[in-house]
């Protein structure tokens, strides 16, 4: 397997830990919210740009102990899971969601994983989600004028909630960046996570 992003080899994810066990002066904490069906690419590029900055980063699921991830158009990787989705973003600089239109309707469908997402959302706090999984953050309110970006199939439900829909492969709207591409996720990390430095709002060309 490569790792696409760093350019490296690895071994398969599974059983391994993903948390940190110190934190550098960032003193970050992340969620990587995942459920069956996520994109094993987008969940590896997240995963080793957190580990490779030392941004402790917690993978959490509503599941259960594992979610096996999806990888083109087979099942990918076991990934294992650090703690079951909590009520709220309490103890969290961050969630990225990763992609994956199984996992986005699982989530979405999921009471308490509803309402973790609500809660950086209401808070204004960093949420990335990536590909399908935009339709996660469509169940909450506060999603409504929000500049987004999704794919194709999907903009109409975007539209309907009350988003401003991107043509962009990426979109950044304050603290919310939505991606099209498992390939962007590096790029909005290192945008949101580089020391003294906001991003540059990139809201593209919004399609009413």
């Amino acid at each position: 397997m490569v790792d696409l992003f760093f350019g490296q080899h690895f071994a398969p994810l599974e059983n391994q830990k993903y948390a940190m066990g110190t934190k550098d002066k960032k003193d970050l904490r992340f969620a990587l919210l995942l459920d069956d069906g996520s994109e094993l690419l987008s969940a590896t590029l997240a995963i080793r740009y957190f580990l490779k900055n030392k941004v402790e980063v917690i993978v959490l699921s509503p599941k259960g102990n594992h979610v096996r991830t999806w990888n083109h158009d087979i099942w990918g990787d076991v990934l294992t899971v650090n703690e079951s989705c909590p009520k709220n973003s309490s103890g969290f600089d961050g969630l990225f969601i990763s992609g994956g239109m199984a996992s986005a309707l699982k989530l979405r469908s999921d009471r308490r994983a509803v309402e973790f997402v609500r809660s950086f959302l209401s808070q204004q706090k960093i949420l990335i989600a990536e590909n399908y999984a935009v339709q996660v953050l469509l169940e909450s309110p506060s999603i409504k004028n929000h500049v987004v970006t999704s794919p194709l199939a999907i903009k109409t439900d975007v539209v309907n909630a009350g988003c401003n829909w991107s043509d962009d492969v990426i979109c950044y709207d304050g603290n919310l960046v939505t991606c099209q591409e498992s390939m962007e996720i590096g790029q909005a990390l290192q945008q949101l996570l580089q020391p003294g430095k906001k991003p540059q709002e990139h809201k593209g060309q919004v399609a009413k």
